[in-house]
């Protein structure tokens, strides 16, 4: 995926970042990243949680982890951007 012309490898990022989010003992966090929805737009990446509302998406993907997230993303050349979404579960 790419934005303004520069290619990004989605999965190396999200394993590299979910790798510094288990080292840095926040492997909750580091599982949701795995099944996370990442999307590359114009603005940056976007990592959307489906079945998690934005509650608890701020309890496990707190500043901390952000931090961690964001380190790792500029230390790998990633987007310089990113955000998570909640994206909680339709009531059937």
């Amino acid at each position: 995926m790419s934005i303004s012309g520069e290619v990004y490898d989605l999965n190396s990022l999200r394993e590299a970042v979910a790798d510094a989010l288990t080292k840095a003992g926040h492997t909750v966090a580091a599982e949701l990243i795995q099944r996370g929805r990442w999307i590359v737009t114009d603005e940056g990446l976007s990592i959307e949680f489906p079945g998690m509302g934005k509650r608890m998406l701020g309890l496990t993907v707190n500043a901390v982890a952000e931090k961690i997230i964001r380190q790792e993303l500029q230390r790998l050349g990633g987007p310089r951007e990113f955000i998570v979404i909640p994206s909680p579960a339709e009531d059937a």
